[in-house]
């Protein structure tokens, strides 16, 4: 028995010490359960509870033995009390997590407001500075430009991308700074390369046209240098100063090779002739003179002039010399006898300046009388008078071809005038001194002007035909389309015509006349052959485009023609009156159809348009409607409802499935064809929308409105891309020529408008924009147009 006992302990000897100790443990808890059992039974303190890991052993015990009921019952109070302890905390923790949330809440619709407002104020600033841009444009465009740089990086509004084109189209090209006094001189070397300029600085530089840096400072004048000319061959630089010399300089080493002496007083210019032998000078003491390039030496002076001679020029053929005077007069010199052969008289002030046209057959004089002359060479009478300038014309220029004449005057402004007619073409404004000097390139698509602001610019000739304002109505504008080549415009008027234009010259071809009412609808047939126009007086006329006859009058409406359409295969044309629209045999002028649209008093059609297809016609109604009827058989397809007031205007996307309504409910609105139903409406206008036109390619729609402002929009998104501002009455007429590269516009005051829709890359435009101004903006520009605000260079790298 007891080697059986000793076996089984040892053996079992592992389970009878965890049974000990075990026993142990729960000897020890029960020892101290009893006695915060015994202090919770006495005082009811429910710190005196279990809870926690206490609890859970016990309650594990409870379930292994069995326990004195006491202590059973005081863990039955533990188990309920930390229950009810975590009830309280879940509904603590909810109300937490509900006040967290609201809190949150409110933060976030304080930041939301916060953003909003600050969005709103952006925009507004962002609108305010375009509006200064559009108001400086005209007179000082490098503020301009400054200013549409800011308003863009400001808040992306319309109104500030419009500001940014505007600042893109401008002419000038580049803006070169480095002279510390007045630039009285300009001159291109032959190859169009370099760009010569001559300062009261009493330097002369050379400028690389390309990057506008300077490659030379050419020194040695003791005074200012008012004149500078390359040689033909380009490798020679003539200089006049008033230090009584001129001087001839290597154009490669800028080293001086001679230095003219003779003249008793400084010289006013310098001018090589056309083999390059002799060079021409105008000096202060009344005389000119001729001198040997090779040798330096004087060869002829030049007598008669009765007081300073200011300019010099040679004609083509090197045979004669023009000269202009302080004495009011200019003089033509027999240059191989010195001999005065006329005398140009006519200016009432000091001339200032003489030069050949390219053809030698005219000059061009400037004077301080504030007018330019050109005279017939030949005959020496006055051919015509320039007046425009309202100061002194300091410099004249004539382009490589002939047809232009560039001027420069103290009223700090560069004109270009149409040689022919005398007309100026083109005014160019952002020098705030006296413009002093002209020049074109070889090429004649640059002008370079200097001036006493310290700077030279040079100006894009090509940007001044970008875009175009087309004068000549008398009258309200209230239609305009382009022919189906892009190559004419067609404009209708409340001056009873019709107007033809050269799209590429912005040149008037032809005045249709014929109609006795207010001419408020044109329309090319498809193959550009026939001009359809609607009149307040009735009738619809076709015209032969070739020689401008009307073909054929069509009559039957009972009120004006506000609208006509050609359909696609130019078989029918539609017509919408008051309260009908005709659809007529363009072959024979005859009626086919008549749509009655009326659906009550003053309910008439406005506007027409043929689907792609020529299958379906669309009517804008004066009801708040838009109609689609089958062309084939008269009848109504479709009528869409959502606008507000009447429907002025109708457009098909080129695929037809979407129509575009402009309406006097200031919106305009695009529809699905098939199902009638809106796909966006257009808001931002301020007044009636009268015009609506997709774009060719079907992604941008643009708006005329009663607000006097343009809108192209994005036709995916609904958002505006740009507003056009620049007429000063309501846009009335919208149109994108085929390409859709340019935007025609008609407007109560009586122009049109030719605009670039190639919107530029707002990016491209900045880069465009600060190569070009080539400064950043004053202290006294930063203090009055953006105080308060903290701002980096507007043309710095980023």
């Amino acid at each position: 028995m007891a080697e059986l006992i000793h076996d089984a302990l040892i053996r079992d000897w592992g389970t009878l010490h965890e049974w000990v100790r075990q026993d142990h443990r729960f000897q020890e808890w029960l020892e101290h359960t009893r006695a915060r059992h015994a202090r919770w039974a006495k005082a009811a303190d429910p710190g005196d509870l279990l809870g926690g890991t206490a609890l859970a052993e016990g309650l594990e015990w409870q379930r292994q033995r069995r326990l004195p009921a006491g202590i059973t019952a005081y863990l039955a109070a533990s188990q309920q009390r930390q229950q009810a302890v975590i009830r309280r905390s879940r509904r603590l923790n909810v109300i937490l997590a509900t006040v967290l949330a609201v809190a949150l809440a409110a933060a976030g619709g304080a930041l939301w407001q916060w953003r909003t407002a600050e969005a709103e104020r952006r925009a507004a600033l962002s609108r305010q500075l375009a509006v200064e841009s559009s108001s400086l444009i005209g007179t000082n465009p490098d503020l301009a430009s400054l200013l549409a740089i800011q308003a863009y990086r400001t808040s992306h509004t319309p109104e500030a991308l419009s500001s940014l084109q505007d600042a893109a189209a401008l002419p000038l090209h580049r803006r070169l700074a480095g002279h510390k006094r007045e630039v009285y001189s300009v001159a291109f070397s032959p190859d169009g390369r370099t760009l010569a300029t001559g300062s009261t600085d009493h330097r002369a530089r050379l400028w690389d046209v390309t990057t506008g840096k300077t490659r030379t400072i050419l020194t040695g004048h003791r005074d200012e240098v008012w004149s500078v000319a390359f040689s033909p061959d380009g490798r020679t630089l003539a200089t006049a100063s008033k230090d009584h010399t001129a001087r001839l300089w290597d154009v490669t080493t800028g080293k001086t090779r001679t230095i003219l002496t003779g003249h008793r007083g400084p010289l006013n210019f310098v001018a090589f002739s056309p083999d390059g032998r002799s060079l021409a000078t105008a000096s202060k003491d009344h005389t000119a003179r001729l001198w040997d390039v090779t040798t330096g030496k004087t060869r002829t002076i030049l007598t008669g002039h009765t007081d300073w001679v200011y300019s010099v020029a040679f004609s083509p053929d090197g045979r004669t010399l023009a000269t202009g005077s302080v004495d009011q007069t200019a003089r033509l010199w027999d240059v191989a006898t010195g001999n005065t052969r006329a005398t140009f008289v006519g200016h009432e002030d000091k001339v200032w300046v003489a030069r050949f046209s390219p053809d030698g057959r005219t000059l061009a004089t400037g004077s301080a009388d504030t007018t330019v002359r050109l005279w017939d060479v030949a005959t020496g009478k006055t051919r015509t008078t320039l007046t425009g300038h309202t100061d002194s014309a300091w410099a004249v220029a004539f382009s490589p071809d002939g047809r232009t004449l560039a001027t420069a005057s103290a009223d700090q402004t560069a004109r270009l005038w149409d040689v022919a007619t005398g007309n100026t073409r083109a005014t160019f404004v952002g020098h705030i001194g006296a413009v002093e000097a002209v020049a074109f390139s070889p090429d004649g698509r640059t002008l370079a002007t200097g001036s006493d602001d310290k700077t030279v610019r040079l100006w894009e000739m090509a940007t001044g035909t970008t875009r175009a304002t087309l004068t000549g109505h008398t009258g309200e504008v209230w239609a305009v389309a382009f022919s189906p080549d892009g190559r004419t415009l067609a404009t209708g008027s409340a001056d009873k015509t019709a107007r033809l234009w050269d799209v590429a010259t912005s040149k008037h071809r032809v005045t249709l006349t014929g109609h006795t009412g207010d001419v408020g609808a044109v329309a090319f047939s498809p193959d550009g052959r026939t001009l359809a126009t609607g009149s307040a007086d009735k009738t619809v006329q076709l015209r032969d485009i070739a020689t401008g006859n009307t073909r054929t009058t069509l009559t039957g409406h009972t009120s004006g023609v506000s609208s006509v359409a050609f359909s696609p295969d130019r078989r029918t044309l539609a017509t919408g009156s008051f309260n009908t629209v005709r659809l007529s045999d363009v072959a024979t002028g005859k009626t086919r159809t008549t749509l009655t649209v009326t659906q009550g008093e003053g309910f008439g059609a406005i506007s027409v348009a043929f689907s792609p297809d020529g299958r379906t016609l669309a009517t804008g109604i004066g009801d708040t409607t838009v109609r689609l009827w089958d062309v084939a058989t008269g009848k109504p397809r479709a009528t869409f409802a959502g606008h507000t007031n009447v429907v002025g205007s109708v457009a098909f996307s080129p695929d037809g499935r979407t129509l575009a309504s402009g309406s006097d409910d200031k919106t305009a609105r695009l529809w699905d064809v098939a199902t009638g139903k809106p796909r966006a409406s257009f808001t931002g206008h301020t007044g009636e929308v009268w015009a609506v036109a997709f774009s060719p390619d079907g992604r941008t729609l643009a708006t005329g409105s009663a607000d006097q402002a343009v809108r192209l929009w994005d036709v995916a998104t609904g958002k505006t891309r740009v507003a056009l501002t620049g007429h000063t009455g309501e846009v009335w007429a919208v149109a994108f020529s085929p390409d859709g590269r340019t935007l025609a516009t008609g407007s109560d005051d009586q122009t049109v408008r030719l605009w670039d829709s190639v919107l530029p890359n707002p990016t491209a435009a900045i880069q465009q924009i600060c190569r070009r101004v080539n400064r950043e903006l004053t202290a006294d520009e930063r203090a009055a147009f953006l105080s308060g605000q903290s701002t980096g260079p507007m043309c710095s790298s980023r």
